[in-house]
């Protein structure tokens, strides 16, 4: 299994913690009625692949298909609608009486729904972005009517990019990970993340996840879905299992370590849109004590799954995912099928009763 490292968690926080404040029922509840008045508005798919989940001798497997968020091909235009929204004090995602800029650094999916959300609100937009980022990427920021610029070697650079020019130019800095002293705006954002998963469990007609198997570029998206299960009180919460890219795996190594770890340099991965180098501190703080397993893999793997979801077994519905939203389906895959895998089966409680949530997280770049 040398595609794949896996690291076991202690979960440790309190369902009662005061850490969980940003994640109350009210919260959800506003989150999600505030993305239902976004014109054009609409659930995205939840596929149950029953023959998968059979072949893998699973009890179900359910994946959201985030590539028809509005549009805009992934998720991140919950997270970065309601935290412009909420930023400029709106209740609806509407012009906004503003004459403003906003800032953000981007792998590519952040960029683009920092951009449609600002024209949205009457804002214009100023994207970072690294060094050699894949032209369909700029180009589909650049259709939302953003500027881009490119932002150094890799999204840590972009950054810091991003951070100058606000301050300078007194533009409105909207980046999804934290930061001592710029807490606010990713929070917002990570509680955009909560719509995904009352979305889920609506058309599952509440069947629980034992397990949900999330992807992490800083930790946001991961932190959101979370934060979004711990909001209901009543339930007792799955089990998480994060997973990143070998070739930027700030959380696992924060894992190993115990403490937040920077990956420098340019990052070698596929998954573009997980490529980051140092997790959210924020994020960071709930993963390390919510999670059951750290996964860090190669890009093989995020391939594997690329062909499981679009290939289905059976009557199983095909699901179009790009590289950085199938690297979750790829691990579950290669973890049941695999003889060297039985022990992290075992620590996890992988098999014919467990009920697995996954997210696909993008569509394949066109």
């Amino acid at each position: 299994m040398p595609g794949i490292r896996i690291l076991q968690n202690k979960v440790s926080l309190d369902p009662m913690s005061s850490q969980l404040k940003f994640a109350g029922p009210g919260v959800r509840e506003d989150v999600l009625s505030f993305h239902r008045s976004i014109e054009g508005y609409e659930q995205t798919p939840l596929a149950e692949l029953k023959g998968l989940a059979d072949q893998l001798e699973l009890g179900s497997i359910r994946i959201k298909d985030e590539s028809f968020r509005f549009g805009l091909n992934s998720f991140k235009s919950l997270g970065a609608s309601y935290a412009i929204a909420r930023t400029f004090g709106l209740s609806k995602l509407e012009i906004a009486n503003t004459d403003v800029t906003l800032v953000t650094a981007t792998d590519g999916n952040h960029g683009r729904a920092v951009a449609w959300a600002a024209t949205r609100v009457g804002a214009r937009s100023l994207i970072f972005i690294p060094d050699g980022a894949d032209p369909k990427r700029i180009s589909a920021i650049e259709a939302e009517g953003a500027e881009v610029r490119e932002g150094g070697i890799n999204y840590e650079n972009a950054i810091e990019c991003a951070i100058s020019v606000s301050k300078a130019e007194s533009h409105v800095l909207i980046q999804d990970t934290a930061w001592d002293g710029y807490e606010e705006v990713p929070e917002l954002i990570t509680q955009g993340y909560f719509t995904m998963v009352a979305e889920a469990l609506e058309q599952s007609g509440w069947k629980w996840p034992s397990h949900v198997f999330i992807q992490a570029g800083v930790g946001s998206l991961a932190a959101g879905v979370i934060g979004a299960f711990y909001s209901y009180r009543e339930k007792s919460v799955p089990k998480f299992v994060i997973v990143e890219p070998q070739g930027a795996a700030c959380v696992f190594e924060s894992a190993k370590h115990g403490r937040l770890i920077t990956i420098e340099g340019r990052h070698e991965t596929l998954m573009a849109c997980l490529s980051c180098g140092r997790a959210s501190s924020s994020a960071w703080e709930l993963l390390e004590q919510t999670a059951s397993a750290f996964v860090s893999c190669d890009d093989e793997t995020t391939l594997d799954g690329m062909r499981v979801l679009s290939q289905p077994t059976g009557d199983d519905p095909a699901v179009l995912s790009g590289v950085s939203g199938a690297v979750t389906a790829g691990l579950l895959y290669e973890l049941m099928q695999d003889s060297e895998c039985s022990e992290y089966r075992d620590f996890l409680g992988l098999g014919p009763e467990s009920n697995v949530l996954l997210f696909s997280t993008e569509g394949p770049l066109v």
